[in-house]
C-alpha cells in the first residue's frame, strides 16, 4: 500500500497492490486505487458521539490524523457536540 498525493485536507489517494496466489498456484498482481478519507473529521466525531463515544482527533508523531475515544458510561450522545484538537475540522 502506498499513499499518494493529498486531495484537499480530508482525502488522499491510496494505491493498493495485492499479490494473489490462486488455488492452482498461479500468482497475479493487481492494482486498486482508492480516494480515502471522504468525510471531514467533524463528521467522524459526530458519528463517534452518536455511537456513544467521547472522542477527539489529534495528530500522531507522523502528522497523520487519528481518533481517540472512550465509550461513555451512559452510551448516549454527548451534548453539546464533540471535541477536536485544532486539526482543521
Amino acid at each position: 500500500m502506498g499513499i499518494g498525493s493529498r486531495s484537499g485536507n480530508d482525502t488522499c489517494v491510496v494505491d493498493y497492490v495485492p499479490v494473489l496466489r490462486h488455488a492452482d498456484g498461479e500468482v497475479t498482481v493487481t492494482h486498486d486505487r482508492h480516494v480515502e478519507g471522504l468525510f471531514a473529521r467533524a463528521r467522524w466525531l459526530q458519528w463517534f458521539d452518536e455511537a456513544g463515544f467521547s472522542a477527539r482527533s489529534s495528530l500522531d508523531s507522523s502528522g497523520r490524523v487519528i481518533f481517540i475515544g472512550t465509550i461513555r458510561a451512559d452510551g448516549g450522545p454527548e451534548s453539546p457536540g464533540t471535541a477536536d484538537e485544532g486539526t482543521g475540522g
